[in-house]
């Protein structure tokens, strides 16, 4: 294709989603156009798929104000080839991080390359609204929580709680990454299976390999391709392919030789999770997990990639920016409630470790 036909193609499928979200009937053939270009471009992007994701999105118009927001914003400028490329990634943006974890399942496979239209940072700087699984078949992506970079590779399993603050792209040094996303809500009797090794206060991580990789991929392909068909008992097939994947990526811990974390690190984790709010010393952490502080100290920062005291400043984080999303309570009253007394040196570090400050996220 040429860079001609490139930005011709890029101009026309800008403005037929602009269409989309700015509420006007779009027919089929101008849609397989937009399905087209998006298949070119990621390869994974069936026509049917596109369909049922176009279909989403018109139903969550009178209601999603980001959508709105981009539609006023562009509706007069995408006829410019820069423009146009600007807007599709504003567009995927919405919709990867916003439209689809709101709903109770929602999945999606993506390769992503250089200059394609999925090579971006997907940014959760809200919260993850649901539970959410990364999990890489090839290449190499990284995850970022500003706090810690974690990098995913083939047969690498992320699990991601409702809360979550991060963002995830291609690692610089990969030219390829290809990873399935999975947004859902969770079953109540699913909580035991979500218990996966932590690799941040938020986040577990499973390796899978052999026999078990295949049968985990097999099961997303299939749970991939029933999202994105119309079925009397749809949401049945869907709710049992992923507690398939989920039971077999957690049955792996199982048969595990020995633990993927030090037990004791996993008792000053738990000692941490429960504690975060008050004072406490890395002695006080050490003698819960029958440690000596130096050693916990030097396990704590070997297995999880941060130290004793970041690991709980994390943990601060995450719950002070759900408080601020889903409470009015004051800053000041979430801060103490967090662990920081001073409320000052709250907001200094819940900028520099969130990227904005207290309030500034809560507007948003």
């Amino acid at each position: 294709m040429s860079a001609t036909q490139s930005s011709c193609d890029t101009v026309v499928a800008a403005e037929i989603l602009l269409d989309v979200i700015s509420g006007a009937v779009i027919d089929d053939v101008r849609l397989a156009q937009v399905a087209h270009y998006f298949s070119a471009a990621d390869g994974q992007v069936d026509e049917q798929s596109f369909f049922g994701l176009v279909g989403l999105v018109q139903r969550s118009l009178p209601h999603n104000l980001t959508l709105q927001a981009l539609a006023m914003q562009y509706r007069e400028g995408v006829t410019d080839y820069h423009c146009a490329a600007a807007f599709i990634q504003d567009y995927v943006k919405a919709v990867a991080s916003g439209l689809l974890p709101s709903q109770p399942l929602s999945i999606g496979y993506h390769q992503r390359q250089p200059g394609q239209p999925f090579d971006q940072d997907t940014v959760h700087q809200v919260g993850l609204a649901s539970w959410g699984i990364l999990y890489t078949t090839e290449g190499e992506g990284v995850l970022d929580t500003r706090m810690r970079r974690l990098s995913m590779r083939p047969g690498d399993a992320v699990l991601l709680e409702p809360g979550s603050v991060f963002s995830f792209k291609r690692s610089e040094e990969s030219e390829n990454w290809a990873h399935y996303w999975i947004a859902f809500q969770a079953a109540s009797n699913w909580r035991g299976w979500l218990e996966w090794p932590a690799v941040g206060p938020s986040i577990g991580r499973i390796r899978i390999a052999g026999d078990v990789r295949k049968n985990i991929e097999l099961a997303m392909r299939m749970l991939l391709a029933s999202y994105s068909e119309p079925a009397q008992l749809k949401p049945e097939l869907d709710h049992n392919l992923l507690e398939q994947i989920i039971l077999r990526c957690r049955n792996t811990l199982t048969d595990a030789p020995a633990p993927v974390i030090d037990l004791r690190i996993k008792n000053a984790q738990r000692y941490i999770g429960q504690h975060f709010h008050r004072k406490f010393t890395i002695a006080d952490v050490a003698e819960a997990a029958n440690i000596s502080p130096s050693t916990l100290a030097h396990l704590f920062k070997k297995q999880t990639g941060l130290s004793v005291m970041a690991w709980r400043d994390e943990k601060r984080m995450m719950r002070a920016a759900l408080l601020l999303r889903t409470t009015t309570k004051s800053i000041a009253a979430i801060a103490a409630e967090t662990g920081y007394d001073d409320t000052p040196y709250f907001n200094r570090t819940f900028k520099r470790l969130i990227g904005k400050t207290p309030g500034d996220y809560r507007t948003r």
